[in-house]
């Protein structure tokens, strides 16, 4: 047995099959990193039972970082080939060790990891999907980093593998085809065009700008394209030059599909616009801000409704971020400077329920419910959260903390989703690689402004950095994992092709039963 250096929650994503009638059909896929062992099963459809399995270990082609290839010749285990029907395929990738501490597990190579200004990111966690752990980065100003290897990112949409390379190795084919539809550039001269992106339940990729106190105009919308940003399916839901309904957008979320379909914001509701909220002269900071909803359903074309508010800004005034649990609860992340959130209480973190025609909130975080700033002098250290991310799997829900006037010992910090309270082993700084050491201790690390944070669909955590101009992913201290990833296609062998693996083949994305 090889032993490999495994770092991440490892997971298979990207799978593809090729299948022309013959055997052996050829199953592709990604790893994020080396795995112990991948397990590949074979299962007739429908009835979802396994008639072949496929055992890779530790160090042979299919369990390494990056693409991988596995045949199946066609025998199934209890003798014979498969003659006729249709089979489904699972590939469960796991570590048998995992880390005690947080690792940083991507690419970290110029220029696929080095932005000039990045300002947000969010991975495709629709299991199974073709598109099934694609990561997407907007690039907010346009610029070159100053990293080694580093190239001039302009101003748009970015898409990378899970390990944070390039998607199609190559900056020309990552920079989505959709960002020749948005001309990023004439929304103002300074940052935050556009500022974040979302993936929504059925694939398609949410992108919004968010204007500036030193922009002449003000302006902000949303855009949304397919999952590959392909240009013909650009179209516009919230204006970016008419804000009749709407305000300019700090952080946007799309839950539900079809006439179920419902986009929330954050808005900044007040005379000033930007990126943080870090004083009341500060010329970067927002004065106010509302969270919002919007019933988009199966609209086209900018929708022209009316946007409902589910929490005002006199409950949450420095609202920045937010997200949503799968039983419909939100979490808001408030962005404010240490010595006013004290001032006003101003907390960082909450979760409410919105399910009545008032919003309720279910706990907040108390002003210092954070790890300390590396100035132990500073007030209110659970302060200055500008981006936020869930792990339903394990409960946790993660914040970004940015510079507070001192550098902070974190700037990614863990709490329960259940209670908020704070996570012992969950918080570090994100230059670090530490394994077996007390992350509470650690010092500084990877630049104070951390602008938006994302979890993938096994737990590793994706962030963006203007400070250390990076995108980056670390795996938290969840020791030995595994995680199932379902094939989007199948082997049609009694057509003698491969197609989309049907809708009611899985019983849910959540379980390992097939049908």
């Amino acid at each position: 047995m090889v032993t490999q250096a495994i770092k991440a929650n490892v997971f298979a994503s990207f799978v593809e099959i090729t299948y022309t009638g013959s055997f052996p059909a050829t199953i592709t896929y990604i790893l994020n990193q080396d795995a112990t062992t991948v397990q590949i099963l074979v299962k007739s459809y429908p009835g979802g039972a396994t008639v072949k399995t496929i055992d890779v270990a530790c160090g042979a082609t299919g369990a390494i970082q990056g693409f991988n290839d596995v045949a199946w010749d066609g025998s199934l285990d209890a003798g014979g080939t498969a003659t006729s029907g249709v089979y489904l395929v699972t590939i469960n990738a796991s570590d048998g060790t995992g880390s005690n501490g947080w690792e940083l597990l991507s690419y970290d190579t110029g220029p696929d990891s080095w932005y000039w200004s990045s300002a947000g990111v969010a991975t495709n966690n629709n299991n199974p999907s073709p598109y099934f752990g694609m990561v997407y980065v907007t690039e907010r100003s346009g610029g070159t980093s100053g990293n080694d290897g580093g190239s001039e990112t302009i101003r748009g949409l970015y898409m990378h593998y899970p390990d944070g390379q390039y998607y199609g190795f190559d900056q020309a084919v990552a920079y989505a085809p959709g960002n020749a539809g948005i001309d990023w550039d004439a929304l103002g001269a300074n940052e935050g065009k556009p500022t974040s992106v979302y993936v929504g339940p059925d694939d398609r990729v949410y992108a919004w700008s968010l204007a500036n106190n030193s922009d002449a105009t003000v302006t902000g919308g949303v855009a949304v394209g397919d999952a590959g940003w392909s240009l013909a399916s650009i179209d516009t839901v919230l204006s970016f030059y008419t804000l009749d309904n709407h305000s300019t957008i700090s952080r946007a979320i799309v839950v539900g599909e079809g006439a179920d379909r419902m986009l929330y914001t954050v808005e900044q509701v007040g005379s000033r616009y930007g990126s943080d909220s870090e004083g009341p002269t500060d010329g970067d900071g927002f004065d106010i801000a509302e969270v919002r909803s919007y019933a988009i359903g199966t609209s086209t074309g900018v929708f022209t409704g009316a946007h409902t508010v589910v929490i005002d800004s006199l409950t949450l005034p420095r609202a920045f971020a937010l997200e949503m649990d799968a039983s419909g609860y939100l979490y808001i992340a408030q962005s404010q400077q240490d010595t006013l959130a004290e001032a006003d209480s101003v907390f960082g973190l909450s979760k409410w329920d919105i399910s009545g025609t008032t919003p309720v909130e279910m706990w907040h975080i108390g002003l210092d419910d954070a790890p300390p700033h590396k100035d132990t002098t500073h007030m209110a250290t659970a302060s200055s959260f500008t981006g936020i991310a869930l792990d339903e799997s394990n409960g946790r829900v993660y914040v970004a903390r940015r510079q507070t006037g001192g550098r902070p010992l974190h700037n990614v910090i863990g709490y329960a989703m259940s209670d908020g309270a704070l996570l012992s082993g969950f918080s570090f700084a994100t230059a670090l690689s530490i394994v077996g050491t007390d992350t509470t201790n650690l010092p500084g690390g990877g630049g104070n402004n951390i602008r938006d944070i994302f979890v993938d669909a096994a737990g590793n955590l994706v962030s963006v950095n203007s400070s250390s101009e990076a995108l980056r992913m670390h795996s938290p201290p969840d020791g030995a994992n595994s995680f199932l990833t379902l094939s989007p296609y199948a082997v049609d062998v009694t057509n003698s092709t491969v197609i989309t693996t049907p809708d009611s083949a899985f019983v849910s994305t959540d379980e390992t039963e097939v049908q």
